[in-house]
């Protein structure tokens, strides 16, 4: 239950880019976008912080459905105050996503996504 508020705190504080599950996993990038991600979090909120930045650089995510069976021995290891600590923690990275300097970024991205996709024409080897 509390992995469900999380998902819906999340969506509502980053929408437009919905995500079924922040921490399913794997999540799989390509060796350029990963290099080109800030990332800071060294601890669960590692995922969203992966998929806040995709969002905000305009990377293409594609989610698959995972299906887990519930453990009937056991509740989940995601506590009331840990689900607390992510909406703190989502609140920060919302509050920062105003000062981001996106369009520099976007220049970046476009031009390694031209480079990677659609060399120039005196790059193409005959």
């Amino acid at each position: 239950m509390n992995s469900k508020i999380y998902n819906f705190i999340y969506n509502c504080l980053f929408p437009g880019y919905p995500i079924h599950d922040v921490h399913s996993k794997p999540k799989i990038f390509r060796r350029e976008v990963f290099d080109s991600l800030k990332l800071t979090a060294k601890d669960w909120f590692l995922d969203a912080e992966m998929l806040i930045q995709c969002r905000r650089y305009g990377y293409r995510i594609k989610q698959f459905p995972t299906l887990f069976k519930p453990a009937a021995y056991r509740k989940s290891f995601v506590k009331f105050d840990t689900v607390f600590e992510f909406f703190v923690n989502l609140t920060r990275a919302r509050y920062r996503e105003f000062f981001v300097d996106v369009d520099s970024f976007k220049h970046k991205r476009n031009k390694m996504n031209k480079n990677l996709f659609f060399p120039e024409e005196n790059e193409i080897k005959r």
